[in-house]
């Protein structure tokens, strides 16, 4: 039997964090400049991915619980659920800069390749991982403005203790 590997992407965690390993997607993420212009030929990219497996169920989509597709895709190097497509179109989420760089280098066309019916897949999920815990993965929205709103509070803090300090000093003038 012959082994075939693909590079998984685009597995998202839920919101009653099934799949802790994996990002959660973040809308309008901050998208590769070059990538966002192209986003809807990523998309047709993705859709336009070998079906490889099909599930027993549907994935939802993780901003609006609607069904989301029930198989896989792939090309030469990496394998996708097949409603990531949807993802790019409506809420132009960001993967990494590596898959990016791969179907920019295929023009936006699935190169040719054929996978036996016998074939083994073997999925390797390091790189999405390490791509989610890294810190590569972009933020949820609201770690986002978490991170502004304190770093606007010890902007504030800062200038108050400032004014304190300049009122103590100008009383000892």
């Amino acid at each position: 039997m012959n082994k075939v590997t693909r590079i998984l992407i685009g597995y998202w965690n839920n919101k009653d964090n099934m799949y802790p390993e994996y990002p959660m997607p973040v809308p309008e993420g901050i998208m590769d400049v070059q990538m966002y212009k192209f986003h809807d030929m990523l998309a047709d990219y993705l859709d336009s991915g070998m079906i490889t497996n099909r599930q027993r169920g549907s994935s939802t989509c993780r901003f609006t619980g609607k069904s989301n597709g029930s198989f896989e895709r792939c090309d030469d190097k990496y394998i996708w659920p097949s409603g990531l497509s949807h993802y790019i179109r409506n809420y132009h989420i960001v993967l990494p800069q590596d898959f990016y760089e791969h179907i920019m280098k295929n023009r936006f066309k699935i190169p040719e390749f054929s996978i036996e019916k016998s074939s083994i897949f073997i999925v390797d999920k390091t790189d999405w991982i390490n791509w989610a815990v890294t810190g590569e993965a972009p933020l949820p929205h609201i770690e986002k403005e978490k991170e502004l709103i304190d770093a606007l509070n010890n902007e504030i803090r800062l200038e108050f203790d400032k004014m304190v300090l300049d009122n103590i000093m100008a009383n000892f003038s």
